[in-house]
């Protein structure tokens, strides 16, 4: 801090006396005389201004003590923020997780008439889509080879392997997959099956199209009931293009499943067999025959 200088204290004291003298002299003369009024004229406005000083330093002496209250209260709510924030994000996680679960519960309502179990994903293939994961559920909760498995809105796949406590799902984009489908506004039967390369866009193919089969884009494709593995009706998509082939009896189209393959975190099981109704069925009618 710049100190005063002897000058400047000089002068300081000078006024102090000054005031001093002239406060002990209106002091003895008392009243209201001239005298008084000539000191009080002379002294009020060094009194003021005194009075002024002394009150900024007074305020930067509160202001001073006040700093380290305001960085303790600063921490706090910094603290205070960081606990507010990972609130947030659990209150996301758990509203989000939350929607997801009430998507399938309206889906379960779609398919009622199946008895279904859910589970969920916890693990995967390697890559950036589902084409094959393992669930938390296994034999030791019912569940079989060949059961049908759904999410979002319609069709995933089916188990493929099961063991005690887990079980592994083949979805309709893998490169293996193969579901025998059908057109819902023409009922004309295809083949929707997954394909490496569009695996990586999260689109099928869909081949066996008979070339009289009006077939267009936007049309919804669900199962087939002359599949094998999948119950008919189950909502596979809906093609996004149609290629004609001038040369062969059949078309191409392509796919875009309902199921978000990018993003699964829980699944219904189908606790039924279709597979094992279907052969059943088959039995009994060759059996007839």
């Amino acid at each position: 801090m710049k100190k005063f200088s002897l000058k400047a204290r000089y002068i300081l004291l000078i006024i102090t006396l000054t005031c001093i003298t002239l406060i002990v002299i209106t002091s003895y003369v008392g009243g209201d005389n001239i005298v008084n009024q000539t000191v009080g004229y002379i002294i009020t406005p060094i009194q003021k201004g005194f009075n002024n000083t002394g009150n900024w330093f007074s305020n930067i002496y509160g202001w001073v003590t006040n700093l380290d209250n305001l960085e303790e209260d600063n921490e706090l709510l910094k603290a205070k923020v960081e606990e507010l924030e990972v609130e947030n994000s659990k209150l996301q996680l758990e509203h989000t997780e939350l929607e997801r679960l009430r998507k399938l519960f309206q889906l379960s309502l779609t398919y009622e008439e199946y008895p279904m179990t859910g589970a969920r994903i916890i693990a995967k293939a390697p890559g950036n889509w589902y084409n094959t994961f393992t669930i938390d559920k296994g034999r030791s909760d019912g569940i079989e080879q060949g059961m049908v498995v759904i999410a979002d809105s319609g069709l995933v796949g089916h188990i493929v392997d099961v063991s005690e406590h887990y079980a592994v799902v083949q979805s309709i984009i893998d490169d293996s997959s193969s579901v025998h489908g059908q057109v819902v506004r023409t009922s004309d039967t295809l083949f929707v099956e997954g394909d490496k390369l569009l695996a990586e866009e999260g689109i099928c193919q869909v081949t066996f199209i008979n070339s009289e089969a009006e077939i267009v884009k936007g049309d919804n494709i669900v199962t087939s009931p002359l599949g094998d593995i999948y119950p008919p009706g189950i909502t596979i998509g809906m093609i996004t293009d149609v290629e004609e082939n001038p040369n062969l009896l059949t078309k191409t189209a392509y796919l875009k499943p309902v199921v978000d393959f990018s993003n699964l975190n829980e699944v219904l099981i189908i606790t039924q067999s279709y597979k094992e109704d279907f052969e059943n069925e088959k039995e009994e009618l060759e059996g007839i025959e």
